[in-house]
């Protein structure tokens, strides 16, 4: 019997609110959203620069000296490496 009484509620009440349109609820004008500018943390501090070191070393990548070594150790192995050949007799 709620469910009755509850249905025909609702249906009074929408039958009630076609009639007005669409309505929009009030807001308050002194309500107004935050700017953007104050909503938001200030901005991290930078650190500070750091230092250059006393010496820079050779200048080159450790990368490519690690290539040049790999490289070496394959030309190496290629020339060093003796050909086992078996010939049929």
């Amino acid at each position: 019997m709620c469910g009755a009484t509850a249905a025909a509620a609702a249906g009074a009440a929408a039958a009630q609110a076609a009639g007005q349109g669409c309505v929009l609820p009030a807001v308050d004008p002194a309500a107004a959203p935050i700017p953007v500018s104050e909503a938001l943390p200030p901005p991290p501090v930078a650190p500070p620069p750091v230092a250059p070191l006393a010496s820079e070393g050779f200048g080159i990548s450790p990368l490519l000296l690690g290539l040049v070594a790999v490289a070496a150790a394959a030309g190496l192995y290629f020339l060093l490496h003796k050909k086992k050949t078996t010939s049929p007799a």
